[in-house]
């Protein structure tokens, strides 16, 4: 990859230690040079203030060269330690302060560098404090890599814009690297800083990066070099935030592939996707590395999930693409065969009245469901395109036609799936044929014998004679009050039998003209019956009857009246 070449500007309030700079001659320069925020401040070899010096042209023409460094032993000072350069040049790598654990500690950590531990006598520093550094040497003289009033920033050489990993290359070592970092002159690169005066921080995401020996992650990172223990001409201490280079690199370790490891892919037709929502995946980087990622951080095609069928859908992660082949499947029917729907009574009714009552228990539904489903079953009537509970079919020669509609209700992966079936019938209802009683109706009043049935008025519903029968119809009374329109006069005890037909079945009962409470001697019966019932004492009664629907029409057919002998 080609070498990049960084420039910087100085920034404010430089400051810092470090070794005096040298001449082209090997002699050394010493340069008074006052700090003083904006200026621009150099070190250029053979540019100095009241002294003539061969200068960055030379350098500039000096051909590059890799140093090599002793990588087995550390070269250490009372300050320091550093590797040392095993090409033949006064260059050194890696410097670093000594570092002991506490103050009792005698040997460095990283050379074993051994220093003299003698009483802290400072009061500051017994407290834990520090005494004020960095204010320069007390005889006035420079102590410390020394630059120039003319410097304006670093170039940095050897670090290039792009790192491309590979399974033979894993990872970025940015320690190894073979930089170098010089101080600049409006542009030109002059005097090499050594190591040990610049320090150079790494960071991804913002944040630094602790073992920069082993860069891995793709994208962009920042290396930040800061010029260290460098000092004025004059002694003055530059700050070690006042020059720095910022040099942004990449490291490309992009994903190559990726395949799917979890998730369903097929599931019955819906307009619902199911599937790519459970997949997860494993991907493998261009150095070899292996990661898991789930859906969401992937672009994916929307499956079609409505048509049935085997097709793929697209999914898109870190610059590579895969295709997932998905099943699509029909949905499972839950009826196996015909559903028979079937009257109970057949279409042809007959009735005593001038209608027959029709609902949907009238009809048998008869089916056959696959197994392994949850299901419910339901029933319902429609008649003249609504649904109604019942029907009140008039007799006559029309014909009624009704339909049955059954509706299934089931669960597949957890939708609820509907499936309805129907069957429409023709209905016709006819009157029964008239039978010939002891007493049928002829008026308001029947007369036999020692006894009398009367019809009387009642609020709230209507009564009228049809064909010979009595036919009684709640009209707007209140649901539960019973109809007491029939008053049986004896004058002696007596059986009676009422012929009575009610489509709902109903309760009846005879008890005292006036005593509407008395339920005692009451009786349920279903459809057309004939009740029996014992009037012990002579006087009036009334029979009463409650249908059990409150729409039904209640009709007498007859009342007989037979006294003991």
């Amino acid at each position: 990859m080609p070498v990049v070449t960084h420039k910087i500007f100085l920034n404010e309030n430089l400051s810092g230690d470090g070794e005096s700079g040298k001449t082209s001659s090997g002699e050394e320069e010493k340069l008074t040079v006052k700090g003083k925020t904006g200026a621009l401040i150099a070190v250029c070899a053979g540019i100095a203030a009241g002294v003539g010096i061969s200068g960055c042209a030379d350098l500039k023409a000096t051909p590059p060269h890799e140093h090599t460094y002793n990588e087995s032993e550390w070269m250490q000072d009372d300050a320091g330690h550093w590797r040392g350069a095993t090409c033949g040049h006064k260059v050194r790598r890696d410097y670093g302060e000594h570092i002991y654990d506490g103050a009792s500690d005698a040997d460095c950590n990283v050379c074993g560098r051994v220093r003299t531990i003698e009483q802290n006598k400072d009061p500051a520093e017994s407290n834990g404090e520090k005494p004020d550094e960095g204010k320069g040497a007390t005889d006035g003289k420079a102590e410390g890599f020394i630059i120039g009033k003319n410097t304006d920033g670093l170039i940095v050489e050897g670090i290039s814009a792009e790192y491309a990993l590979s399974t033979t290359k894993r990872a970025l070592n940015f320690n190894t690297l073979d930089y170098a970092v010089y101080l600049s002159e409006k542009g030109v690169k002059c005097a090499e800083v050594p190591r040990e005066n610049y320090k150079t921080t790494v960071y991804y995401g913002g944040n630094e990066v602790l073992t920069p020996q082993e860069l891995t992650a793709d994208g962009q990172y920042t290396a930040t070099i800061t010029l260290i223990n460098a000092v004025y001409a004059d002694g003055g201490k530059a700050g070690s935030d006042g020059v720095s280079e910022q040099i942004n690199f990449t490291i490309k370790n992009g994903v190559i592939s990726f395949s799917l490891t979890e998730g369903v892919t097929e599931q019955v037709a819906s307009a619902n996707d199911k599937m790519s929502a459970t997949w997860r995946f494993e991907a493998v980087r261009a150095n070899g590395d292996k990661f898991t990622f789930d859906s969401s951080g992937a672009e994916i095609s929307a499956p079609d999930t409505e048509k049935v069928g085997t097709r793929t859908a697209i999914v898109k992660y870190g610059g590579a693409e895969s295709e997932i082949e998905y099943t699509v499947k029909p949905v499972p029917e839950i009826v196996k065969g015909a559903v028979d729907v079937t009257a109970k009574d057949g279409t042809d009714r007959e009735t005593d009245g001038g209608f027959a009552v029709i609902s949907a228990d009238d009809f048998n539904v008869e089916f056959s469901v696959n197994a392994g489903f949850d299901y419910s079953v339901g029933t319902a009537l429609f008649y003249e395109g609504k649904e109604v509970k019942s029907l009140k079919l008039e007799a006559g020669e029309k014909v009624h036609f009704v339909t049955v509609l059954v509706t299934f209700t089931y669960t597949v992966e957890g939708e609820t799936i509907t499936r309805e079936y129907s069957e429409e019938f023709g209905i016709t209802v006819r009157k029964k044929q008239e039978v010939n009683l002891p007493l049928i109706y002829s008026g308001a009043e029947i007369m036999n014998g020692g006894g009398t049935v009367r019809l009387v008025g009642q609020e709230g519903f209507s009564a009228s004679v049809n064909g010979g029968a009595l036919e009684i119809m709640n009209v707007e009374g209140e649901f539960g009050q019973a109809f007491r329109g029939l008053v049986i006069d004896v004058d002696r005890p007596a059986t009676v039998k009422v012929r009575i037909a009610v489509a709902d079945g109903a309760f009846c009962g005879i008890s005292e003209v006036g005593c509407h409470d008395d339920w005692s001697d009451g009786q349920n019966f279903e459809g057309d019956e004939e009740v029996t019932f014992f009037i012990a004492e002579s006087g009036q009664s009334t029979l009463y009857v409650l249908a059990n629907n409150e729409f039904d029409l209640i009709v007498i057919h007859g009342v007989e009246i037979i006294f003991e002998q």
